[in-house]
């Protein structure tokens, strides 16, 4: 399997433990800019990955979703809204993806392949998860944690992409990466663990993985690049969790595409 990059494209207020403490009136729409700049980056490496877009996003941005496809990227789904999975009814989380493919397709002119739950916010409060995805032709889901954390995740779930059966059809998953280290599991690659971890450990946990005979799934938020972001009154755990880290992550990005070959998600199915 080849490692793939991905990037969950949301603004930064949308992430689900800063949005509570975010006032509407408030809000600073930065993504735009976020998103080119880790397309720049890109394209200085001839490095093509998959953009898991919010259906908000793309609604209030069309143009974006149109240069994301545009640049050779692959457009794939974030839901709508960023709502948490397990905090919605079967029929709110088809509606909410449905909405959500309706747009992605038409501004990117494709068939949307994949899904990726905000927060990694599927467990077993969500039994007809991948029912829904069967329903509506995603091929393929990066939405389960292998790691427990207060807000998502689960010890219980597979480490390495497996083929997950329904009745109807058949979803191809590929979790979060994580590696195995005195007996506990722990994630590698992305989001807080990208930014807060020194390079050598992403690198050594990247590798680690690839010598099981696996690929890496490294993503990111366009908002963990922006060292702009104002943000407003919060918890001060909340605030160092999310500001932390910023300023090393274009540098971090660089030095990983310089050192790993990345493709879209798309591209790791065909591979399987």
């Amino acid at each position: 399997m080849q490692n793939a990059l991905t990037v969950d494209v949301e603004n930064w207020y949308d992430a689900s433990l800063l949005s509570p403490y975010v006032p509407a009136g408030y809000r600073d729409d930065r993504v735009v800019a976020a998103t080119r700049e880790i397309m720049d980056l890109l394209e200085e490496f001839g490095v093509r990955a998959t953009f898991f877009v919010l259906g908000k996003v793309a609604e209030e941005h069309p143009g974006l979703v149109k240069e994301i496809a545009g640049r050779g990227h692959e457009v794939a789904s974030h839901g709508w809204g960023h709502q948490l999975a397990y905090r919605q009814t079967e029929e709110e989380f088809e509606e909410d993806l449905h909405r959500s493919l309706e747009i992605l397709e038409r501004l990117s002119g494709g068939k949307v392949k994949g899904y990726r739950a905000p927060s990694w916010s599927v467990g077993v409060e969500t039994p007809w998860f991948f029912d829904v995805l069967v329903r509506n032709g995603i091929e393929y889901d990066s939405s389960l944690f292998p790691v427990k954390t207060p807000l998502f995740g689960s010890s219980d779930n597979p480490r390495h992409f497996h083929i997950i059966e329904r009745k109807k059809g058949r979803v191809v998953e590929f979790p979060a990466s994580s590696v195995r280290f005195g007996g506990k599991t722990f994630p590698v690659g992305g989001g807080a663990s990208l930014r807060l971890l020194p390079l050598a450990v992403t690198k050594w946990g990247i590798k680690r993985i690839n010598r099981e005979g696996m690929g890496a799934i490294v993503y990111l938020h366009p908002w963990e690049m922006d060292t702009g972001i104002p943000f407003p009154p919060m918890p001060f755990r909340t605030r160092l969790l999310h500001s932390r880290g910023r300023k090393g992550m274009k540098k971090k990005l660089r030095k990983l595409l310089e050192s790993f070959s990345f493709h879209p998600m798309a591209d790791c199915l065909i591979d399987n």
